[in-house]
């Protein structure tokens, strides 16, 4: 099987982090294949784990005529990004489109646009029911999977020397990673975060925003107002791991959510979760590992001026989660079985489960 898999790739979004992982999964098994990536950034040994094998998946000659052709991107990528990237423009026997999506519906161009792929991929039964939906009361029928993400073990685990940009923050550390977005319920947990603690207490909410710092985080801050640390520099995935070790709470109450690799790497990182009920973090995040908030479903403007249902977490719930574990009311069990869980979402896995789904649709198309 010749593999062509073409995305994002030396950047820190999670489109490229998924790319770099797969690719580096399907290659360790064995599997042809060679990676067309587009021009987003800069190659690091310093900044990415497996850099030189990428480069090498990177110039290896692609058959595009032969080939599985695997593209993670939205189907339309036009006015955002640069059209050559369309689902419409893949070469291969078989293109497969790998798509991270949230919302209930999607643009009417992308709907058609799916018409032009063999198979549809994403990462939770959560988003493949919402693409799916949208697909069909569109007229198509381009089969959609589901397919979980993973994370890489060799990166984030318990003993994740704790990094050193948050040594500002104070000695109980809530974490936030994400940019400042409604989807991701950020405005949720600083309001709830707000309300629960105050100046005097020893803490601080720390926010990683990849780059992205909000001044929604510390504007309008009333006196007294606790303890919020934001870290906006790009922190390598080498060094990701020290971010989660060196706090003590995950916090992500999102609205939204299409799988959560956030979540699962603070799990493999030993670090309780506190995240919604509802979404695709449901595929490894329950109430053994994790405290869930309940959520009532709420109407959100997506983007592409689309609107929906979305799922907002109770405020109470949150606020009362954040202060049980504040005050060590959690529990080592739910610690011990989050590292377990994510024990068993490997990159590899998931790598075995797309070839294991593009053969089996492969197969029942020429039956």
């Amino acid at each position: 099987m010749h593999i062509v898999w073409d995305g994002w790739i030396w950047d820190y979004n999670s489109f490229a982090v998924v790319n770099r992982n797969i690719v580096g999964a399907l290659d360790r098994m064995g599997v042809d294949v060679r990676l067309s990536a587009w021009i987003d950034g800069q190659p690091s040994r310093e900044k990415f784990l497996d850099c030189d094998r990428l480069l090498a998946l990177a110039e290896r000659e692609k058959d595009l005529e032969n080939a599985i052709t695997i593209r993670q991107s939205w189907p339309v990528m036009a006015p955002y990004y640069n059209p050559k990237h369309n689902w419409s423009t893949m070469r291969g026997r078989f293109c497969v489109g790998f798509f991270i999506w949230e919302c209930e519906c999607m643009p009417s161009a992308w709907v058609e646009a799916a018409r032009d792929v063999d198979l549809i991929i994403t990462i939770s039964p959560f988003s493949a029911g919402r693409v799916e939906r949208a697909l069909r009361v569109g007229g198509v029928s381009t089969p959609v999977l589901a397919i979980p993400l993973g994370v890489d073990r060799r990166l984030f685990h318990p003993t994740c020397a704790p990094h050193p940009s948050l040594a500002p923050a104070r000695s109980f550390r809530f974490l936030y990673v994400g940019p400042w977005q409604a989807r991701k319920g950020s405005d949720l947990l600083r309001d709830a975060y707000m309300e629960e603690f105050s100046d005097a207490e020893d803490v601080s909410l720390v926010v990683h925003s990849r780059g992205e710092a909000s001044p929604a985080w510390t504007e309008s801050l009333l006196p007294h107002a606790p303890h919020i640390l934001v870290v906006s520099e790009d922190i390598s995935e080498i060094r990701m791991g020290g971010v989660y070790t060196a706090c003590h709470c995950l916090v992500h109450p999102a609205r939204l959510e299409g799988f959560g690799m956030t979540m699962l790497e603070a799990m493999a990182c030993g670090v309780p979760v506190i995240c919604s009920d509802t979404g695709g973090q449901r595929v490894f995040a329950d109430y053994d590992n994790a405290v869930l908030l309940p959520t009532c479903e709420e109407q959100f403007t997506f983007p592409f001026e689309l609107s929906g249902t979305a799922y907002r977490a109770d405020q109470r719930a949150l606020r009362q989660a954040m202060r049980d574990v504040f005050e060590g009311v959690y529990g080592s069990g739910r610690v011990e079985q989050g590292v377990t869980t994510a024990k068993s979402f490997s990159w590899e896995r998931c790598a075995r489960s797309i070839i294991d789904s593009i053969v089996t649709v492969m197969a029942a198309a020429r039956a």
